[in-house]
């Protein structure tokens, strides 16, 4: 099985959020998430919801994700880098220059779950995307139709298709059901790129009951709990905490 980390760009600040995702890729992790945080994450959970407004009332900006991005690929050149937003930070930036300046920084990939797939590509992000060599992830869930699946596994430009483990926002705990493995099963039959499981992973048991019926697995919160707990590692003795150690070592803890 192979893993996503996502890391909230300038969380706790930009040179901690750097350590962070360094110590997730040192883990094992196969991509990264770098996700650009917004007041307002229609997906987001109260975890990741919280240290995105912590992200952004110290100033964080996109240009500091895509420096965040930069460094992280220069140094980790086999990962590939996702950036994660939602479309009202990729508008205010404008689409082109957004995906343009993504690319620049060595990013891999784009996830943008707002930027619903229509055959029609109205907004155009997934032609630049194509265009620019950027990776456009594509989301499916339950209800998605088979009719539908096909029709993004043609499409898609990318290798792989993140698979919603459940309904509502990240965060919460995802049952490994009967219903999940069966879905996950049908999308199996349907598409012939690896399928990532994202939505409330957060366990090695949750990790192992997966691995007959998915190639790789989406981790967020987890990795946010991660980080307020090394961050209630500080005191006035020791002022500066190892992210990359204890980043790295939660990475390891999923995959072995």
């Amino acid at each position: 099985m192979k893993l996503m980390g996502h890391m909230i760009a300038g969380y706790p600040d930009i040179k901690s959020s750097i350590d962070v995702g360094r110590g997730i890729l040192e883990g094992g992790a196969s991509y990264l998430e770098v996700q650009f945080p917004f007041s307002d994450g229609n997906a987001d959970g109260i975890l990741i919801q919280n240290a995105s407004m912590e992200s952004i009332s110290k100033g964080f900006s996109p240009k500091e994700g895509f420096k965040i991005i930069k460094t992280l690929a220069g140094e980790f050149p086999k990962a590939r880098i996702l950036a994660m937003t939602y479309a009202n930070i990729i508008y205010a930036y404008g689409i082109y220059n957004f995906i343009k300046d993504l690319k620049e920084a060595g990013g891999y990939g784009l996830i943008a779950p707002d930027f619903l797939y229509t055959k029609q590509d109205h907004e155009g992000i997934r032609g630049i995307c194509a265009a620019l060599d950027v990776k456009f992830i594509e989301l499916v869930t339950a209800t998605s139709s088979s009719a539908r699946i096909k029709e993004i596994d043609s499409k898609s430009n990318a290798p792989l298709l993140y698979v919603v483990a459940r309904e509502g926002i990240t965060g919460a705990s995802t049952d490994i059901s009967p219903a999940l493995k069966a879905n996950l099963t049908r999308i199996r039959k349907l598409s012939k790129k690896e399928l990532y499981v994202g939505f409330g992973i957060n366990s090695k048991e949750q990790v192992k009951s997966l691995e007959a019926f998915s190639d790789g697995f989406v981790v967020g919160s987890y990795f946010v709990k991660c980080v307020d707990a090394t961050k209630g590692k500080k005191s006035k003795v020791k002022k500066e905490v190892d992210f990359i150690s204890e980043l790295k070592e939660a990475t390891m803890s999923l995959l072995n």
